[in-house]
């Protein structure tokens, strides 16, 4: 008997498996719920067994969907809790259905070094205020019962409402905890740095007028694209079409130039008889020239963005990042040379040669050896013999990357408790003995003060994190021995060692602690921007109606699902939501399955 009873709930087991799978299937893969009876149909029709004829509705595969979620959410809630740290990344959009909706994403530390980000939820908003959305915030972590004194980092974006001084959701989270650190996203810090410089020169703006113009002209007609692609395919061009640059899509501006140089001479051909007043700017040379140089500098920009676009950005390494591409552009473009166009060396029809500014095999390289007089590709262009648009072009490029590098200083400003955190990576430590006794003294001060002395808000008194004193100390050994244990690592790989080795641990237990608050630190929030990617995924035109609840276990399945996952929990929740006729009492009489 006993032996029969397990058969049977094993059979009941298996076909509960097969539904869960299936629907697991149905949220991956982002397909209709409607199609769930018609899988599991095909399942039958395939001979599967164990299959059952209960539950095969799509109410039964919303429900499981919701339990996968939920299991999902509850492991992600663990791993949060085991973190000595977490932190919080959010970011706002609106729908197809024109909802306000928060996209909320937890950083935390796995093993005690490594970092981590997971997708906590989509919440549908109806107070957009920094009060509305702080306590949005709060509530959410309150629920998943967080502790919130190891709430350590924020990020967000730029706007007055995430980061204001005075009423800024920033501001208010630090009042809940003040030993927290509120980063402005750099990856968009990169955007921010590109349009405000392409607002303040004339010419660029001029250029920005110029790619929109011809975007929308191929845009609105079919048959002007069809023509547009033929003439790309005899140019031996990319096939490509031409795009709108929008200021709040990151990289919008370089790609969008990028495809102008590409097609330079396709489009030449295009627009000479059907949109002279385009034709007559995009054939001279200065423009020509401010096209490739702007191809070029933004290509700077674009793998800076792209680097602070990944999934985990060291805090420690941004500054000198920032700086490196700082440089590049001054030694590539900011060569203010003498140009004599009296004495300027000529090429083919007595035109001034070009000065080879930019990269190696880049776009402007690509202009000077493609450009033979005011010959392009074959096309004629609008030059001067005497090289006035030549030294228009040069005085816009130089005007251009000089104010590029101002806006990236100004968008890239020290926190100076952050960036000082940098005296703990080995890999940044000066080599020469003398110059190590003496290194980062200030910034250990600086850590010290931080997170080592008390704090008052409202009435309320936060504890150091750390013992003050004691890093100090540890931080003078720790350059002794950096040497012998520690060298060349990084960030990373010295919380590792501290937090995975019970000597270590012991001995900087203070510079363990730091470590790990730098490693939590939310420095990006490109990741906020592939949840939103998600929901426009899941949330179309064709489910526009779609509810947040069922929204969010969709995302959750989408963005934190695995190919090999684990439904027992998700069963279990499933089972203990309300009494479910497929397990009988024991006794009764069992369900009986189809064949």
């Amino acid at each position: 008997m006993q032996k029969g009873l397990k058969k049977i709930h094993s059979t009941q087991e298996e076909s509960l498996l097969n539904l869960f799978k299936t629907a697991y299937f149905i949220g991956r893969n982002n397909l209709s719920f409607a199609l769930y009876p018609s899988l599991l149909a095909l399942m039958k029709d395939f001979d599967v067994k164990s299959m059952t004829s209960l539950y095969n509705d799509d109410k039964a595969c919303s429900e499981m969907v919701q339990c996968i979620s939920q299991s999902i959410m509850q492991e992600t809630i663990e791993k949060v809790k085991h973190s000595p740290w977490f932190g919080v990344m959010v970011d706002k959009s609106t729908d197809i259905s024109i909802h306000h909706h928060m996209v909320m994403y937890l950083s935390y530390l796995e093993e005690g070094s490594m970092p981590c980000n997971a997708f906590y939820g989509i919440i549908r908003t109806t107070d957009s205020t920094a009060k509305g959305i702080f306590d949005t915030i709060m509530l959410e972590l309150e629920r998943s019962n967080l502790d919130l004194s190891r709430l350590i980092a924020f990020g967000s974006d730029g706007c007055n409402t995430m980061v204001g001084r005075k009423k800024g959701v920033a501001k208010l989270m630090k009042d809940v905890n003040p030993m927290l650190t509120a980063i402005h996203c750099v990856a968009h810090h990169t955007n921010l740095a590109t349009c405000d410089t392409s607002k303040k020169i004339a010419y660029a703006k001029k250029i920005d007028v110029l790619v929109n113009a011809i975007a929308n002209y191929f845009s609105s007609s079919s048959n002007r694209r069809d023509a547009l692609n033929d003439l790309q395919e005899e140019f031996d061009c990319e096939t490509i079409k031409m795009q709108r640059i929008f200021e709040i899509r990151w990289l919008s501006r370089h790609a969008c130039i990028t495809k102008i140089c590409k097609s330079l001479d396709a489009l030449l051909v295009a627009l000479e008889k059907e949109r002279k007043d385009l034709y007559d700017v995009l054939s001279t040379f200065e423009c020509i020239y401010a096209l490739h140089f702007l191809a070029d500098i933004l290509q700077k920009v674009t793998n800076l963005s792209l680097r602070f676009q990944k999934d985990y950005v060291d805090v420690t390494t941004i500054h000198g990042i920032v700086k490196s591409t700082i440089l590049c552009i001054k030694d590539e473009y900011l060569d203010e040379r003498e140009l004599d166009l009296n004495a300027a060396q000529r090429g083919i029809g007595g035109y001034p040669i070009m000065p080879d500014y930019g990269a190696t095999n880049g776009y402007m390289y690509a202009l000077r050896t493609s450009l033979k007089g005011d010959m392009f590709f074959g096309q004629k262009i609008m030059r001067d013999v005497e090289g006035v648009d030549l030294q228009n072009a040069l005085d816009f490029q130089f005007k251009y990357a000089k104010k590029l590098c101002e806006s990236l200083e100004k968008c890239f400003v020290d926190n100076s408790t952050l960036h000082a955190i940098k005296i703990l990576v080995p890999a940044q430590h000066p080599m020469h003995e003398r110059l190590l006794k003496e290194y980062g003294n200030d910034e250990c001060d600086t850590i010290a003060l931080f997170y080592g002395i008390a704090k008052r808000v409202a009435n309320m008194s936060f504890a150091p994190i750390i013992d003050g004193e004691a890093f100090k100390v540890e931080f003078r050994k720790f350059k002794r021995q950096e040497g012998i244990d520690f060298a060349k690592m990084s960030l990373m790989e010295v919380a590792s060692l501290l937090a995975n080795n019970a000597i270590w641990k012991d001995a900087f237990p203070n510079i363990l602690k730091v470590c790990q608050i730098a490693l939590m630190q939310c420095c990006s929030i490109a990741i906020c921007e592939q949840g939103f990617s998600a929901r426009t995924k899941i949330k179309n035109k064709w489910r526009n109606r779609l509810e947040i609840e069922r929204l969010n276990a969709l995302m959750v399945i989408s963005i934190e699902g695995r190919d090999e996952f684990d439904f027992s929990n998700a069963m279990e929740i499933w089972k203990s939501e309300t009494s479910r006729h497929l397990f009988t009492q024991e006794g009764s009489q069992p369900l009986m399955f189809d064949a």
